[in-house]
């Protein structure tokens, strides 16, 4: 276990944890929301987007050179003296070393490996609906299809409260994130898969979520970037 869940105490965990990406939701609110659950204190730093058609990034493109971070990307987070990129690896340390959200046996790892690759192909489709330049008809047709899309997340969820069962893992923060997007996008249309609709309404109505949407720290808008055709105003 990671010693600022081990030994830190929460008046001295102050500052010693560091959460930097963008100032828009994307991809990093699962992180901010699994930080938040467990009541660890972080600071968020985010780098600026320029204004289109050039949409700017130099100050980040800089900066990644001098990180000293393997593979390089935002969002990325700092622990002491450990460096780490990569949304899903950053998810899987905060929920190993606390010792929740995490797999305990090798069912429990086989299965998250596997929701994990699941989601990160949804997520990657809703992402291309918001960055699609004719938005409003890949949007419909996305919508359309979306019980085939979702067709093993709702027979998944036929038979267990979460993705990979009974206990929540650090893959239904992201899962459940996704299928915010998709409630912004479209009210309602999560209403044509019972299972996974279900699934989200039990997400959202846990205590520490409401908390956490509640609070000044949370926004609504922009999900996406500037760049995207939805989702990214209002600009922060």
């Amino acid at each position: 276990m990671s010693s600022l869940f081990r030994k830190l105490t929460p008046k001295s965990q102050k500052g010693t944890i560091t959460l930097t990406y963008f100032k828009f939701r994307g991809i990093c609110l699962p992180i901010k929301m699994m930080l938040e659950w467990l009541e660890v204190p972080y600071d968020y730093q985010h780098y600026y987007m320029g204004e289109g058609p050039k949409f700017d990034l130099s100050d980040w493109v800089t900066d990644k050179q001098t990180l000293g971070i393997d593979f390089a990307n935002l969002p990325f987070y700092t622990e002491g003296g450990m460096r780490l990129a990569e949304s899903f690896a950053i998810l899987r340390h905060i929920a190993r070393s606390s010792r929740m959200f995490y797999p305990k046996t090798d069912e429990e790892e086989r299965a998250c490996d596997v929701a994990q690759g699941a989601t990160q192909d949804f997520r990657t489709a809703v992402i291309d609906v918001a960055y699609n330049s004719n938005y409003r008809e890949a949007k419909d047709n996305f919508v359309a299809n979306l019980s085939t899309t979702l067709g093993n997340f709702e027979r998944v969820l036929a038979s267990r409260q979460w993705l990979t069962g009974n206990k929540m893992m650090y893959v239904d923060f992201v899962f459940a994130d996704v299928l915010d997007w998709l409630e912004l996008m479209e009210p309602g249309c999560l209403d044509v898969i019972p299972n996974v609709k279900l699934y989200y309404v039990r997400f959202e109505g846990q205590p520490q979520v409401v908390r956490y949407k509640r609070s000044d720290k949370y926004y609504k808008f922009p999900v996406m970037s500037r760049k995207a055709a939805w989702g990214g105003e209002p600009v922060l």
